[in-house]
């Protein structure tokens, strides 16, 4: 079975005040080569929904244990950091086609297409 991967580049731009090393996210730019785009609301989507999810593993999933026990103390949505749309800027998106050779419809995957940032330590 041939596999198709899609492919891009993402370009975030943060400000750091020297102070205080507080961080903010200003703008975000997205380009993907999805293959053909069957789609192109559902890809944008696709695109945004990675995206965000990045940020948030970047710069706010933080998982708590309790030291005495190991009772995960950030197990639930009201104790655990998720971005939401006011926590980011607009996330321009666009995408490059370069038609797939392993499947008829010349498409590749966009769920998966945005990075998964590391937070710098």
């Amino acid at each position: 079975m041939l596999r198709s991967f899609p492919g891009g580049c993402h370009v975030a731009e943060v400000e750091i005040d020297p102070d205080t090393g507080e961080m903010d996210l200003v703008a975000y730019t997205a380009v993907d080569d999805v293959g053909v785009v069957l789609h192109p609301m559902i890809v944008e989507g696709q695109i945004h929904g990675g995206v965000v999810q990045g940020v948030g593993q970047a710069l706010g999933e933080n998982c708590v244990y309790d030291p005495s026990s190991g009772q995960l103390l950030t197990g639930s949505f009201m104790d655990y950091c998720m971005p939401r749309a006011d926590d980011l800027p607009q996330i321009a998106v666009s995408t490059q086609s370069t038609r797939c050779r392993h499947n008829p419809l010349g498409a590749r995957g966009a769920a998966r297409s945005a990075p998964s940032p590391r937070p710098l330590r």
